[in-house]
């Protein structure tokens, strides 16, 4: 089972781009403009020697700006993490803990896309679990955090992607007749996760450390005050919006899910349906649960309507295992 739980920032310049820099920053075209009128020598030294000493900055400027990327001050990364090691990525104090991931859930989190939106790659990226644990210094955000983790991920596991944009399957999220039991206003207070019949309640997320705060990446833009958890065959979701659901769902039939509801949240959700392939381990499914689409429809009063979705995808250009440490 697989669960999910409760994550302007300064700009960062990956790439100075000369020509923009010097004609904004840089002086103007008439103060480096080499006067042939002069003594050809003297003032062609002088022009020169300037335009070096200003190329000769810009690149200082540049350097400077590339080695304060948000960075982990260091980092350690373990393979095959216990079992029962909870699937997260959180920052918790000045501290970032990944108990048990895989190399594809860091990508989704790194970059706040879903998994629908890597290709490639070898297979152990989805199959291989690693617990990383790292130093992010005092007073990161999420962006920060998120920037750090794609750092780490170019130079650990040597991780190289392009981004391409792709026409995918998908559906519409849209409002129809149907039961709506199980599809709520939430109140004031977070209401508590409710899993089926036989299957533990989800835990609740650690506390914060004594004067700390505690960042949740893993959800990306489901993120909710009251979280979510999310199974093979079920979901339960606390104080999150349509636009929150739809991405919960996409992430469970593996397509893009787009909002058009119309409909105003937050919202607490319960589905319970069938799951595409058999789950892992004893986790009891009723034979009589219908499918998502069905489940959708008869418990939620929503439907998924096919439709294809531009959706950018990152491509996976080469990767490495990682070095223990």
């Amino acid at each position: 089972m697989r669960a999910a739980f409760r994550l302007c920032p300064a700009r960062v310049f990956q790439r100075l781009d000369f020509l923009n820099f010097w004609d904004r920053c840089g002086p103007s075209r008439s103060s480096l403009a080499i006067n042939t009128d002069r003594t050809a020598n003297g003032s062609l030294r002088r022009s020169v020697s300037l335009a070096v000493a200003l190329i000769g900055s810009v690149t200082a400027f540049a350097h400077t700006h590339a080695q304060t990327a948000p960075a982990f001050e260091a980092t350690s990364i373990r393979r095959n993490p216990p079992r029962d090691a909870l699937p997260i990525a959180v920052v918790r104090g000045d501290r970032f803990f990944a108990p048990s991931t895989t190399l594809r859930d860091l990508i989704r989190v790194a970059n706040l896309v879903e998994e629908i939106q890597i290709s490639g790659g070898p297979a152990w990226i989805e199959s291989e679990r690693f617990a990383i644990e790292a130093s992010t210094g005092p007073g990161v955000s999420p962006d920060d955090a998120r920037a750090m983790i794609r750092a780490m991920l170019a130079d650990r596991f040597k991780l190289k992607t392009h981004t391409e944009k792709h026409d995918l399957q998908g559906f519409s999220l849209i409002a129809v007749r149907g039961n709506t039991n199980d599809r709520r206003p939430s109140g004031a207070e977070c209401a508590p996760l409710r899993s089926p019949a036989g299957i533990p309640a989800p835990p609740p997320p650690p506390p914060p450390p004594p004067g700390g705060r505690v960042l949740p990446l893993t959800q990306g833009t489901a993120l909710s005050k009251c979280g979510a958890a999310l199974g093979p065959s079920w979901f339960s979701a606390r104080a999150i919006s349509f636009e929150q659901f739809a991405t919960l769902l996409s992430r469970t039939i593996r397509r893009p899910v787009i909002d058009r509801t119309n409909l105003s949240g937050p919202y607490d959700f319960d589905l319970v349906f069938q799951p595409e392939s058999a789950p892992p381990g004893p986790i009891p499914v009723s034979a009589d649960a219908p499918s998502i689409f069905t489940a959708v429809q008869e418990q939620l009063g929503l439907k998924l309507d096919p439709q294809r979705v531009p959706t950018d995808v990152i491509v996976i250009d080469s990767v490495e295992r990682p070095t223990e440490n």
